[in-house]
């Protein structure tokens, strides 16, 4: 008391030796007085020198020793390589918390309802396909923006209700918005364009229908992973070529997409699997050709060259590294540095930056194929910490583009403002502008602020563990 100096060096040295507990408990210590000034260095030798204090760290030392570090991620190619099935067996198995989600019949959205051929049901859930979900968050409302998930797969696998709910309600979570995932048609049943189709009518759809019904969406995102994460730039293009009246795309938020349907980017060969591994190594689609694993998938979907009907890969849609990338919306890609689509992130996004649009890319060192589904740490104990990372800067990307945006445009004065005016009561910024151009007859639009798995080896082809899976899937339907 008569030494404040002293007493903060005092106090610093008893909370970084956790002396804490034992001053209330240990009369040698507890009895210091301080009344009398002894200096700093007598205080501080009866303190560490005291008995109880020994004997403290003493049983500290034995009973809690240090905790050695762990590598998750290395510790998650272990187990990919031990279970054989690309990774599919470590995702992630828990719905975040604070989420609901919602199972919504095609007889309630107009998708198309169909069902997948013999070779490829594992479940009954593939003889009745066309459902989507809803996720959403603990207090979104109609005016919250939303979010539509393309899911990945090589457009051949999975569905929102299976391996994907994990995935999905942690990005409700992680944005506060409420999430579609659509299960759009699927190769070999239905060749392109079915799927891009698919996710232009899920566009329409969320613009004019949220969780509770029809309303009118304040602002519209769209995200995906893989070849979901293609197909979301995909849509984005389409719709900037061919606009959906009264809606556009806020925002993209993608990871590890698929935006080469030729497969031809340089990280095809820099990031193969080598025996032993390493840290720009690819431990999901593992082959030794990748690329040539990939191609008989991609001609289901395409169709074989030199066939009626058939697509060239540079030439689909679903190949937009190969389009023109001016004029899309404000967009984030996070991919890992040992997967062999690395090329695939990084060459859209220089090409998209080089043609104004605003889009920008992380690469994430060690990190393999839509390492964001992996956050639990591949069974855990401990969680992959750079997927939680990824979740939280996809959060934060989506939320700051939604706080800018406040208003709508009038296509035919193309007027831009940012600025904030309180909501109208009982509705949207969104719904009263865009009644009110229903009213003029002229297109009413939101506008972003333009600053600028069978086979493990085949990226095409993605893992699918039917025993698990179907486990899951029932636990979660």
């Amino acid at each position: 008391r008569r030494l404040p100096a002293m007493g903060r060096v005092l106090k610093a040295l008893l909370a970084a030796s956790s002396l804490a507990a034992i001053v209330a408990q240990e009369p040698a210590i507890s009895d210091i007085e301080l009344d009398e000034t002894p200096g700093v260095d007598e205080v501080c030798m009866a303190a560490l020198t005291s008995v109880p204090f020994v004997r403290h760290l003493r049983q500290q030392a034995s009973i809690a020793p240090h905790k050695p570090h762990i590598d998750v991620a290395a510790k998650c190619v272990r187990k990919m390589q031990k279970s054989g099935d690309g990774g599919e067996s470590e995702l992630d198995q828990q719905l975040a918390p604070g989420v609901r989600v919602f199972k919504v019949p095609p007889a309630l959205t107009g998708f198309p309802a169909w069902r997948r051929n013999k070779d490829y049901v594992y479940s009954q859930a593939d003889l009745r396909r066309g459902f989507a979900d809803w996720v959403v968050p603990d207090g979104a409302t109609h005016l919250t923006p939303r979010i539509l998930y393309c899911h990945g797969g090589g457009y051949e696998w999975y569905s929102p209700q299976d391996v994907y709910r994990p995935a999905t309600t942690r990005i409700a979570k992680a944005t506060g918005m409420p999430v579609l995932a659509f299960d759009y048609r699927l190769s070999p049943e239905f060749k392109y364009p079915a799927q891009l189709d698919d996710a232009v009518q899920a566009f329409e759809w969320i613009a004019r229908n949220g969780p509770d019904g029809p309303s009118d969406a304040s602002a519209i995102f769209i995200m995906g992973d893989s070849a979901g994460g293609g197909l979301a730039l995909a849509l984005a293009l389409q719709l900037r070529d061919s606009p959906v009246h009264g809606a556009v795309v806020a925002g993209v938020s993608v990871v590890s997409p698929e935006t080469d349907l030729t497969c031809s980017g340089e990280s095809y060969r820099t990031r193969r699997w080598v025996k032993g591994g390493g840290p720009e190594c690819d431990p999901v689609f593992n082959g030794p050709d990748p690329a040539a694993a990939s191609m008989p998938a991609i001609y289901r979907l395409l169709g074989a060259p030199n066939t009626n009907g058939a697509v060239p890969p540079s030439k689909s849609r679903l190949s937009p590294l190969h389009s023109e990338l001016h004029g899309l919306p404000p967009t984030q890609i996070h991919v890992g540095n040992a997967e062999v689509m690395l090329s695939d992130s990084v060459d859209f996004a220089a090409k998209a930056k080089r043609a104004g649009s605003p889009v920008e890319v992380t690469v994430w060192p060690r990190m393999w194929h839509t390492f964001t589904q992996f956050s639990e740490g591949c069974g855990g104990p401990e969680p992959l910490q750079e997927a939680l990372d990824a979740l939280q800067q996809q959060g934060d990307f989506i939320r700051g583009i939604a706080s800018r945006l406040s208003v709508t445009v009038d296509a035919r004065y193309g007027q831009l403002c940012l600025a904030s005016p309180p909501l109208p009561r009982g509705g949207s910024l969104g719904s009263l502008h865009l009644k009110a151009a229903r009213r003029r007859q002229t297109p009413g639009r939101l506008l972003h602020k333009n600053t600028s798995r069978p086979n493990s080896a085949s990226p095409s082809e993605p893992r699918r563990a039917a025993s698990r899976s179907d486990a899951r899937l029932e636990l979660r339907t």
